[in-house]
């Protein structure tokens, strides 16, 4: 029997999450000579690391079997990059025919790792402030203009007694309901789209609350702004001056 160490994934998988199996011969394992599995150790990422643990079985290394590749793992309190001298030079006194192929810190291997997925990021970051900036600015725009467009009828309702901050609240509860039906709308669109987007996303998931609260939060503060200026501007003018504007 030939001991080997498998990873939990290995253990859900072909095991039923068992974990008593320490110690089980399985002589249908790796051949003929079968296996004894001797532990079990914590899932490791083979590849990217937004990737899927995947079952792994590990044997002990033995003089008659031939390696083509090794990948050695260096712990150091010092900068790792000033070790690569004596890193090729243990690998030389050990098997002067081997070559190391690339010394890299483990720094720089996860952030190559995640390279594809940081540039589309960027990009979608881009484009989506820009569009939340035309988003900001048409809202404020479109606010303001109507809220201009009501300045005869805020001059009217001063004229017969409404107070500056009740003409003010007035204003800033319809346009507060407009944006809000917007926004859920929009909410609701952007969770529909979002499935489109799981594939590149990483470190967050497609329904990340923090998107989705900042976004509108952001644009009810636009709706706020746009609502609030030129109504107080349209309260503080005499209602007898709006009138003959009209």
């Amino acid at each position: 029997m030939r001991p080997v160490v498998v990873n939990e994934s290995f253990i859900r998988t072909y095991l039923d999450g068992d974990e008593s199996v320490v110690g089980t011969h399985f002589p249908g394992m790796l051949g003929e000579a079968g296996a004894e599995i001797i532990g079990i150790v914590d899932d490791v990422l083979p590849g990217p690391v937004d990737a899927k643990p995947e079952p792994q079985i590990y044997v002990p290394f033995e003089a008659s079997e031939s390696i083509s590749e090794v990948t050695l793992a260096v712990k150091t309190a010092s900068d790792p990059s000033a070790l690569a001298p004596t890193l090729r030079s243990i690998v030389a006194n050990v098997e002067s025919s081997a070559a190391v192929d690339g010394i890299a810190t483990l720094s720089a291997r996860l952030s190559a790792s995640v390279g594809q997925q940081r540039f589309a990021a960027a990009v979608l970051g881009a484009f989506a402030s820009l569009a939340l900036v035309l988003a900001a600015t048409g809202l404020y725009g479109v606010l303001s203009y109507m809220v201009t467009q009501r300045r005869r009828e805020l001059g009217v309702r001063a004229a017969l007694g409404a107070g500056r901050g009740r003409l003010v609240s007035m204003v800033l509860r319809d346009g507060l309901v407009v944006t809000s039906a917007g926004l859920i709308v929009g909410v609701l669109g952007a969770v529909a789209g979002s499935r489109l987007l799981e594939g590149l996303l990483f470190g967050v998931t497609r329904l990340d609350a923090v998107s989705y609260v900042a976004g509108p939060a952001l644009l009810l503060l636009v709706a706020v702004v746009a609502c609030l200026v030129p109504a107080l501007r349209a309260a503080s003018v005499d209602p007898a001056e709006a009138l003959r504007a009209e």
